[in-house]
C-alpha cells in the first residue's frame, strides 16, 4: 500500500508529466497557427522543398497535424504524448539539412523567421522533457476517443476558417504589400497576383514590377528591351492612369504583355523588381541593380 509520502510524490510526478506534454502541445499549436498565415512566405525546409509540392501542399497538412496533436496534448496528455514526441523528433530531424546548409530561417512558422538551430533545439528539449517526466506512468482516463474527435474537429474548423480560398482580396483604398522577393519557390497562383490574374495569364519568363510614375522603372524597361534574349517579358504596372477598376492588359509590339493593376489600391513595393519564372514557379527575384540570367 502506498504511503502518504509516496502518494504525494506520485501526484507531483503526474502533474509534472502532464505539464511537460501540454507545454509541448502549446509549442505545436503555435507552429500550426502561424502556418495558417501564408500570405508572406517563409523559406520551405530543404527536404520538403525537394518534393516539388506547392506551399499549400506542404504547409496545410503540417498545420493540420500540429493543431490536432497540440489540442490533443492539452485535452488528453496521457494519450497524445507518444505522437507529440514523435512529431517533435521528426521536425528536429527534418531541419538537419537546413542546419548543414547554413539556412537562416527554418520556415516552420510562416511569416515569423526562426533559425533552424533554435527551432530544432526547442523541439529536442521539449521532447526530452516529456520523456524525462516518464509519461507512460500516467493513469489512463476515460473519454479518450471523444477528446481525439474534439481535437480533430477543432483543427479542421481552424483550417477551414483560415483557408486561402475563403480569403477576400483587397478592396479600394487598401494597402497591398507585394513582397516579390519572398515569392521564391512559389507558383504564381500562390502569390498575391491570384487576386487579379487568372491561370491562363501566367507564363514563364521575366515578370517586371514597376510603377507608371517611376522614371527608374522606365529606364530599366528600356534597357531590358535592348538586352532580353528570347525571354518572354510580362510587365506588372501598378497604379497607371488607365488602371481604374479591373486590371487591363496591353500587348506591345515586341511581344511584351503589360498588366495594369488598379490605381485604387495602395501598393507597397520597392520597384523595379524582376521575378524569374520557370515551370510556373518563381525561381529568383532580382532588384533593378541585378541582371536577369
Amino acid at each position: 500500500m502506498p504511503t502518504g509520502r509516496n502518494h504525494v510524490s506520485s501526484g507531483t510526478a503526474t502533474l509534472a508529466s502532464r505539464a511537460a506534454i501540454r507545454l509541448a502541445g502549446v509549442w505545436l499549436l503555435l507552429g500550426g497557427t502561424l502556418k495558417l498565415e501564408i500570405g508572406a512566405l517563409a523559406q520551405v525546409p530543404v527536404v520538403l522543398a525537394e518534393l516539388g509540392l506547392s506551399r499549400e501542399g506542404l504547409y496545410w497538412p503540417a498545420a493540420g497535424v500540429e493543431l490536432t496533436l497540440g489540442i490533443a496534448a492539452l485535452l488528453s496528455p496521457g494519450a497524445a504524448w507518444k505522437w507529440v514526441v514523435g512529431l517533435l523528433i521528426g521536425f528536429a530531424l527534418l531541419l538537419v539539412p537546413d542546419i548543414l546548409a547554413g539556412s537562416a530561417n527554418c520556415g516552420c512558422f510562416g511569416d515569423v523567421h526562426l533559425h533552424p538551430v533554435l527551432a530544432a533545439s526547442i523541439d529536442v528539449v521539449l521532447a526530452g522533457g516529456v520523456l524525462l517526466s516518464r509519461p507512460w506512468r500516467l493513469p489512463r482516463t476515460r473519454g479518450g476517443a471523444v477528446r481525439w474527435a474534439t481535437a480533430l474537429a477543432v483543427a479542421a474548423l481552424l483550417l477551414f476558417v483560415a483557408s486561402p480560398h475563403r480569403r477576400g482580396c483587397p478592396g479600394n483604398g487598401d494597402y497591398v504589400l507585394l513582397d516579390v522577393k519572398s515569392w521564391q519557390g512559389l507558383r504564381l497562383e500562390e502569390t498575391a497576383l491570384r487576386c487579379w490574374l487568372g491561370e491562363e495569364q501566367y507564363r514563364d519568363g521575366l515578370w517586371v514590377f514597376s510603377r507608371a510614375s517611376c522614371d527608374l522603372c522606365a529606364s530599366y524597361l528600356q534597357e531590358l528591351a535592348q538586352s532580353t534574349q528570347g525571354d518572354p517579358v510580362t510587365v506588372v504596372s501598378l497604379g497607371g492612369a488607365h488602371a481604374r477598376g479591373d486590371p487591363q492588359v496591353r500587348m506591345r509590339r515586341n511581344g511584351w504583355r503589360v498588366f495594369e493593376l488598379p490605381s485604387s489600391l495602395r501598393w507597397v513595393i520597392s520597384v523595379p523588381v524582376v521575378a524569374v519564372v520557370r515551370e510556373g514557379r518563381v525561381r529568383e527575384a532580382l532588384s533593378e541593380v541585378a541582371r536577369h540570367p
